[in-house]
Order: structure tokens, then sequence, then C-alpha cells
């Protein structure tokens, strides 16, 4: 559940925000000279953390839709065999009207 809250947060438009607030003031303020080393190594290291964070998402999401697959399999077999016994329901109905309609008649149903 936590992974599912920072993955909401990272998409949220104040993290955005957040950010270019960061790298202005970073840059305004030269907290390091031209380079920016530091910040460099800085966000490689969130690009690092938010996509294995992302791929963990989803993975699970992955695991959710398997199971999810299989659930429907079972499913879809139980209706086919509720769908078949409905069926043979229905023949023996026609046999037995069938059979009424010989031994009453027809005009008598």
């Amino acid at each position: 559940m936590k992974l599912l809250s920072k993955r909401k947060f990272t998409l949220w438009w104040p993290f955005l925000g957040l950010h270019l607030i960061w790298w202005a003031i970073w840059f305004l303020v030269r907290v390091e000279p031209f380079p920016y080393g530091f910040l460099t190594m800085v966000l490689s290291l969130e690009a690092i953390v938010l996509s294995t964070l992302i791929l963990i998402v989803e993975n699970k999401q992955g695991d959710r839709d398997r199971a999810q697959l299989a659930l429907d399999r079972v499913s879809a077999r139980h209706v086919e065999k509720i769908a078949e016994h409905i069926e043979k329901l229905e023949q023996q109905q026609f046999r037995i009207l069938h059979h009424l309609e010989k031994v009453v008649g027809p005009e008598k149903l």
C-alpha cells in the first residue's frame, strides 16, 4: 500500500512543482559551480529509485491481472456447466411435453 501511495505522490502535480522550485533555488543560490555534479548525482539516484518503484508496482499489477484471469477462466467454466445443465433440463422438458402430447393429445394441453 505504501508503494501505491508513493507512486501516486510522484504522479501528483505538486511533486513536479516542488522539483521545479528546488532546481530554481539550486541554480539561483548557486549551491555548487556549473557542472552541477552533486545535483546530477541526486537526480540520477532519484530517477533510479522512482523507476524501480514504478516497476515494482507494475509487476504487482501484472500479478493481480494474472490472478483475475485465472478467476475469469474458472467463472467461465462454471457458466458453461450451468448452460449445459440448463440445456439438458430443456431437452427433458421437451421430451416430457412431447410424451404428454402423445398421451393426452395436443388440443388438451
